[in-house]
């Protein structure tokens, strides 16, 4: 059976909301496929291009490093950030 683990953040750094606790978040789960909020074209700024920085997508890219994961965006319309 496959599990699915929802996690909120508030896009932004703030006391304990932070890319340090979310990514031990992440790695307790250890999970294979990280869906997303944020739109194809948000999703190529932040790791094709290097050009979009949120608490999720640096926290994410730590965690890539080690471990081959499946990334998939999922809003459906471009948000200007």
């Amino acid at each position: 059976m496959m599990k699915i683990t929802v996690i909120f953040t508030q896009h932004e750094e703030s006391g304990h909301c932070n890319s340090y606790e979310l990514l031990n978040i992440i790695e307790r789960i250890k999970p294979t496929v990280i869906f997303e909020e944020l739109s194809q074209s948000n999703f190529d700024k932040s790791y094709a291009d290097n050009n979009l920085d949120t608490l999720e997508t640096n926290t994410i890219k730590k965690y890539k490093i080690n471990k081959n994961i499946i990334q998939k965006p999922v809003d459906t319309f471009p948000r200007n950030r």
